[in-house]
């Protein structure tokens, strides 16, 4: 889409099947200024990369898998766009097997605003 986000932070792990723990940060390039990392390193004060790119942490072995990890989705699921369809049609079967079930209607009312996290109330 064309959101251009501030501000996009992500779980590698979760949603990219890559590495327990990695996460991802994009920053709009005029918002840079106002992102540090928490850890202090020898390079506190130099700059957005350096900052960034060498915060003490002895092993980027998982900084280094984010790219496999998305050549992985490309390559053997079909890539992001086709992972999310997946996901939505899963997404409203789920839900319209949860509603007969159980009986409870889903909060968000069509597939579009529920999209792939929908929110169905549990049964009394």
């Amino acid at each position: 889409g064309n959101l251009a986000p501030d501000y996009y932070v992500g779980s590698v792990s979760r949603w990219m099947y890559g590495p327990q723990g990695v996460g991802l940060l994009l920053c709009a390039p005029h918002k840079k200024d106002a992102l540090t990392p928490l850890t202090v390193s020898y390079f506190a004060g130099k700059g957005y990369n350096k900052e960034f790119v060498y915060t003490g942490l002895a092993d980027f072995s998982t900084e280094l898998c984010c790219m496999q990890s998305w050549d992985f989705m490309d390559k053997v699921c079909g890539g992001w766009k086709n992972i999310t369809q997946y996901c939505a049609k899963t997404a409203v079967e789920m839900v319209q097997i949860l509603q007969r079930m159980w009986g409870t209607e889903v909060i968000q009312q069509t597939p579009e605003a529920y999209n792939r996290m929908p929110v169905i109330p549990l049964p009394n």
